[in-house]
Formats: structure tokens, sequence, C-alpha cells
């Protein structure tokens, strides 16, 4: 069993689960802004083009077929909207760092695979799933290296 590598390797998962986290924030977050940009500026359009349109169509059909016309042309803009709205993708930065991710898992799961067999145990702690002993084990190991890590105070004089 090297400890070291096994700290390496926990570091290396760490360190992609917080890319992969990171990445997907920015993308929420960047959703988030042009959507809302996006929204307030096609509202305050409609209700212009709303009103336009009421006010052109009133002239020409009845004043009952008038408000149906603008709302179910209202409908249909926003089944488009909704359409272009599920069609976002994430893109390539996200399915690498996903792949570093599941590589360093793979790497960590092994790591504990040999050292758990170096220990005369066989078979691991039975976890489930892909990676069922990093799973088990991964939060200890996290507080350990980052309590090894973590800055000691220094002594006031």
């Amino acid at each position: 069993m090297n400890i070291k590598n096994l700290v390496r390797s926990a570091r290396h998962y760490a360190r992609s689960e917080a890319m992969v986290a990171e990445i997907r924030m920015s993308i929420l977050a960047r959703k988030l802004a042009l959507t809302v940009l996006g929204i307030l500026t096609a509202v305050m359009g409609l209700a212009f083009i709303n009103i336009a349109a009421y006010i052109y169509l009133q002239s020409l059909i009845d004043p009952f077929w008038t408000p149906l016309a603008i709302g179910m042309a209202n409908f249909a803009i926003a089944a488009l909207a909704m359409i272009f709205a599920t069609m976002a993708h994430s893109g390539a930065t996200l399915a690498m760092a996903k792949d570093l991710r599941n590589t360093s898992a793979s790497v960590l799961d092994d790591e504990f695979q040999t050292s758990i067999s170096g220990f005369g145990f066989s078979g691991g702690f039975g976890g489930t799933g892909e990676h069922g002993v990093m799973r088990m084990l991964l939060p200890a190991i996290i507080a350990i290296v980052s309590s090894l890590t973590r800055q000691k105070p220094s002594p006031k004089k």
C-alpha cells in the first residue's frame, strides 16, 4: 500500500469533481443571465407588438376575435421559446471534465483495491456500483488530506 499514490489519486478525484461542479455552475449562471435578459427584452417587445396588433386588428375584425388571435400568436411564440430552451447543451468541456473525473475515480478505486488486498482482505468492502469502495472511504480521505495540508497557525511572540 502506497499512501502517497492513494492521497494523490484522492486529490485528483477531488479536483476533477470540483472542476465538473465549477463548469456546471458557470454554464448555469450564463444560461440564467442570458435567459433573464432575453425574457425581459421579449416581454417588452411583445407588449408593444400586442398593442400595435390589437389596434390594427380591431379595425379589421370583430372585437371578440382580436384578443383571441393575439393570444394564440403569443402561445405560439412561447412554444417556440420553450423548444429552443430545451435544445441547449453543455458542450465538450463538461464531457472532458466528466471523463477526467471517471478516470481519477477508477484509479482511486484501484488504489483502494490494491491497498485492501495488501492487508489480506479479498473483494473489498462489498460496496455497490462502479466505485463502491471509493464512495465509502472518499470523505474520510478528503478530511485526512485537508487536515494534513492545512496551515499550522504561527506561534505568537
